[in-house]
């Protein structure tokens, strides 16, 4: 067995490399490591086969990064004799239960982990033909992954690519945040759009889509939205509040005030219902009617 033969790099898919457990691992204590870990360091090789990291992190349990080896640095005996049959099929049977619980710490490393290249990805379906239910759900968490630490133009390549295998009215709405958080509201609008024509009862998009709108001052539209979500549940308060808002932001005060005292027939216990009640009377030139309801949200 060539060392040579485990560093090449290929430009086609990888197959699975024969390779025997480097030396300096089975000498390793007595006290496991995850085996399957140093497995995946083998399998992180760069393009080019090089034995050096290149910066390839993962998050612990604890927050904090950790670099991962790309490769192992594959060391084979000085002797020039020929291995015999018996050390091979020891060397392959510890290969193959190395393989098996690497597959294992794979999937969930590819599910699970805080951070994954899409190379990564597109590795491991190579080398597991994973699903294209699970090739969704990696880039769907990569997706949220991104979008949480504020990494917005790579969380709307991920939800992109999440659309592209399952585009669903919960997909369009992540791709929809994304680009809102991103400061694209036509690109955001676009997408809560796809995800209501997609689902017409899902209530985060017409609230999404509503805010979006409000961004851009394009009240009557938003208007429109939240009107549409009340007239599917007339009991939602948070509906309500939301249609009184935008109409506090546009001006129509009568109408703010008609849909936030709604809001205090549906739920008086509702966050600012109180207060926004107030500014509404407030800006109407209703003083008295507004210090009123300012006590009560004290």
């Amino acid at each position: 067995m060539n060392s040579g033969d485990s560093s090449s790099s290929g430009k086609g898919k990888r197959g699975k490399p024969m390779v025997p457990p480097s030396p300096s691992v089975t000498r390793a204590s007595a006290e496991p490591r995850d085996k399957t870990l140093e497995t995946l360091d083998e399998y992180m090789g760069s393009e080019q086969g090089q034995a050096t990291s290149t910066g390839a992190t993962i998050s612990a349990s604890s927050g904090a990064r950790e670099e991962l080896p790309q490769e192992w640095e594959i060391e084979e005996p000085a002797s020039p004799d020929a291995a015999s049959e018996e050390d091979l099929i020891q060397r392959l049977d510890k290969i193959e239960k190395r393989l098996d619980a690497f597959e294992n710490t794979a999937y969930t490393f590819l599910l699970y982990a805080k951070q994954l290249t899409d190379r990564t990805a597109s590795f491991f379906e190579d080398i597991f033909g994973l699903s294209q239910n699970d090739i969704a759900q990696i880039h769907d968490r990569l997706g949220v992954n991104f979008n949480n630490k504020g990494d917005f133009p790579k969380a709307i390549d991920a939800f992109k690519r999440l659309s592209e295998i399952q585009r669903t009215a919960s997909s369009c709405f992540k791709m929809g945040v994304a680009y809102d958080n991103n400061g694209d509201y036509q690109e955001a609008i676009e997408a809560y759009r796809s995800a209501i024509s997609l689902d017409e009862g899902y209530l985060k998009s017409y609230y999404k889509l509503a805010d979006a709108y409000t961004r851009t001052q394009n009240y009557g539209e938003a208007i429109r939205c939240l009107t549409q979500a009340a007239e599917m549940d007339q009991e939602n308060a948070e509906t309500h509040f939301r249609l009184g808002t935008v109409h506090s932001a546009r001006g129509s005060h009568d109408q703010a005030i008609n849909a936030f005292n709604l809001v205090l027939k549906l739920d008086p216990e509702h966050a600012g219902i109180y207060q926004s009640l107030g500014l509404a009377y407030e800006q109407k030139g209703e003083h008295n009617k507004a210090i009123e309801f300012f006590k009560k949200s004290i």
